[in-house]
């Protein structure tokens, strides 16, 4: 049996898993639509290590709810989406919204249209900076 590697796109869920576990990891927000992508999964675990990954990333849970009803789940995945089309990498590098790394060097949670963990009792914050 070879050896299992990430992937994002294996039937494995343990690749699946190795996957988000690196993209927490190494702070890969390259991984965000991957991730995104994963909040789909018909895996409870997969659902749950991603959106904590997520929230890592950016500093939005987006009101995901990993153990929710599938039409709940989905009308988070839908925020998750439209989140990421306004705060994605333009092709330059730059960004289109205010999130990730800054000169500051405080540690702020990204604005959001959804619900951010600040509203639900908590923080994951993350640097802010000049990356815009």
């Amino acid at each position: 049996m070879p050896p299992r590697q990430a992937s994002f796109n294996s039937i494995d869920p343990v690749e699946r898993i190795m996957a988000i576990k690196e993209a927490a990891h190494s702070r890969d927000t390259s991984a965000i639509p991957d991730l995104i992508r994963q909040l789909d999964s018909q895996d409870a675990a997969i659902r749950m290590l991603t959106i904590s990954t997520l929230r890592d990333l950016t500093g939005q849970d987006l009101g995901f709810d990993p153990t929710a009803r599938v039409a709940d789940r989905e009308a988070a995945v839908a925020r998750w989406h439209a989140w990421w089309v306004e705060h994605r990498e333009s092709p330059d590098g730059s960004r289109s919204g205010s999130w990730g790394q800054g000169t500051s060097g405080r540690y702020n949670p990204l604005p959001t249209s959804g619900v951010d963990m600040a509203d639900r009792g908590g923080t994951r914050p993350i640097p802010t900076g000049s990356q815009q």
